[in-house]
């Protein structure tokens, strides 16, 4: 039986496979980077609440509740791709052909502002 070479299957620049502790340290990085050379005209991009909450349970970055007599059998899985669509309204811009976003969103509560490099990075992921 032959196995087919993987290569050209992952980006080169793609540390796919990484481990929960690899992704959470790159993410980090690139966002203290970002955040030390930040300057005006920087792109931020939005990122659900809801989606960045399990990347976070996911990397070890948010405590998961513990389950009564102190056993936790909760292992997080890695969301899948961003999904903002939760973040969108069901309307229309018309005149520029765009989608907008629901009214009255509120940072930390409905999305997230991530860095330009760091949207790429989880995006790439």
């Amino acid at each position: 039986m032959t196995i087919p070479n993987s290569s050209g299957f992952l980006y080169a620049q793609s540390c796919l496979p990484c481990t929960p502790e690899e992704e959470k340290s790159i993410i980090q990085g690139l966002d203290r980077e970002a955040g030390s050379n930040r300057k005006k005209g920087d792109s931020y991009y939005l990122v659900s609440s809801r989606w960045w909450n399990e990347w976070e349970d996911y990397v070890g970055l948010q405590e998961s509740p513990q389950i009564s007599n102190d056993v936790s059998f909760h292992i997080p899985r890695r969301p899948g791709r961003i999904d903002n669509s939760e973040l969108l309204s069901s309307e229309m811009d018309e005149e520029n052909n765009e989608l907008l976003l629901r009214e009255g969103l509120m940072e930390e509560i409905d999305f997230k502002l991530v860095p330009q490099e760091v949207w790429k990075k989880l995006d790439e992921w």
